[in-house]
């Protein structure tokens, strides 16, 4: 049996299994990083790749920090307009940013860290083509223990991303699902999930005060996926307004199979109207059509209705960008 490096320190190890060992995995995998087959546990192989500097703990707390930030996040889309003007007075934002909000570039591009309750800074990267934003918070869930009749108060990290394309002005709030308790509050002094989307989308444009930002139009999108996109994006999801305003429903049995293949969904696509309108589509972008840039197909839920898409637990930065990218590109050209 292996043993366990004392250079993967326990708080490490914690942050590890905290983000899914599988993500870890994958991360290296992506890397193209083999793990040693005869160690009995996750820690142990790490171990043994920092051991033969194949790793390093820089690197693991960057696949942390990457993990954490791309996956499983709900993420508003927008448009930000003047965006050139963020490249061209680089220097007047970043002094902005530090005298108002204490906020500092860093020369690295992942980096996690324990925030506190309320809305904490982690970090900001800005490279030739993005500007990236991080905060985090410790949110509150609470689970009844039905034999000792206690409420267990469990601390749960949530991470908020803000990340702005300075090419062409694509900007992504990605945001954690909140815990049950934290410290934004509605109208009526109501902890709601509502009040802490807004604080961020507010507090986004208090960062950026000088570029107008408008909620990226997925309709389009969404349509073009559903009418025309089957070679690009596999649906196993289907919500639409049909007739009458009436709301239909098509779901497939596995992962692999498209509504548009069922026998129902092409009978009711065929006597469709101007009226059909798709809300909803859940599927995956299909790593064969995208040119080598997915090595797996990509989980995405694209909500026309909510003006907002879902990706899964364990989505890297390359996928999430590839997705984002196909979303921005369609909704160009129709």
């Amino acid at each position: 049996m292996g043993k366990i490096t004392k250079e993967l320190s326990k708080e490490l190890q914690e942050d590890i299994k905290r983000v899914g060992f599988l993500n870890i995995i994958a991360w290296l995998k992506d890397r193209e990083i083999k793990i040693p087959s005869n160690a009995s546990n996750l820690f142990e192989s790490l171990s043994e790749l920092i051991e033969e500097k194949t790793l390093s703990i820089e690197q693991l707390k960057e696949a942390v920090a990457e993990i954490e930030e791309c996956g499983d996040k709900k993420i508003l889309l927008f448009t930000a307009d003047e965006v050139e003007g963020l490249k061209a007075n680089k220097t007047g934002v970043i002094k902005y940013l530090r005298t108002k909000f204490g906020i500092s570039p860093s020369a690295s591009n992942w980096v996690y860290g324990k925030p506190g309750d309320g809305p904490t800074f982690i970090y900001m990267y800005w490279d030739e083509d993005s500007i990236k934003i991080k905060y985090g918070e410790r949110h509150y869930n609470f689970e009844f223990d039905p034999g000792t009749e206690k409420v267990e108060k469990i601390v749960r990290y949530v991470n908020i991303i803000i990340r702005i394309d300075t090419n062409t002005g694509l900007t992504e709030l990605r945001l954690d699902n909140p815990g049950e308790k934290h410290q934004h509050k509605n109208d009526e002094n109501k902890i709601t999930a509502a009040a802490y989307e807004s604080f961020y989308v507010e507090r986004m444009k208090a960062l950026f005060k000088d570029i107008n930002f408008s909620t990226f139009d997925l309709k389009p999108v969404a349509q073009y996926l559903a009418k025309k996109g089957k070679r690009i994006f596999r649906i196993i999801k289907d919500k639409s307004t049909i007739t009458g305003g009436a709301k239909q429903t098509y779901a497939s049995p596995d992962t692999k199979t498209d509504v548009r293949d069922l026998v129902e969904f092409k009978g009711a696509a065929e006597k469709a109207t101007a009226t059909w309108r798709t809300d909803d589509l859940t599927g995956y972008w299909i790593a064969d059509a995208s040119e080598k840039e997915l090595t797996k197909d990509l989980f995405m839920r694209i909500s026309r209705a909510q003006a907002h898409i879902r990706v899964q637990r364990g989505c890297l930065e390359q996928e999430l960008q590839y997705g984002i990218e196909q979303i921005r590109q369609i909704q160009e050209k129709v």
